[in-house]
């Protein structure tokens, strides 16, 4: 996997809830990038749509980010 996947290719996430949505955002992220390491995060909004912007450090020591369209449960608890 690429070490940027930006907002435009956002990876959609579809959960009822919250809790649901950011447990799909990490298990999918320790699929992909297994080994990472934690880092930050940041809401960004555009027109409609709500994204979750994780930035972590892979295994291999390469920074990384990965965008995640979370509109279907942003607000949803």
């Amino acid at each position: 996997m690429p070490d940027t996947l930006a907002c435009d290719h956002a990876v959609m996430v579809r959960a009822r809830s919250e809790a649901e949505g950011i447990a799909a955002e990490r298990t999918g992220l320790d699929a992909v990038y297994p080994d990472h390491s934690g880092g930050a995060q940041a809401l960004q909004f555009k027109g409609s749509r709500r994204y979750d912007l994780l930035f972590f450090t892979r295994a291999n020591g390469r920074e990384a980010s990965v965008c995640f369209d979370i509109t279907d449960f942003f607000g949803q608890w």
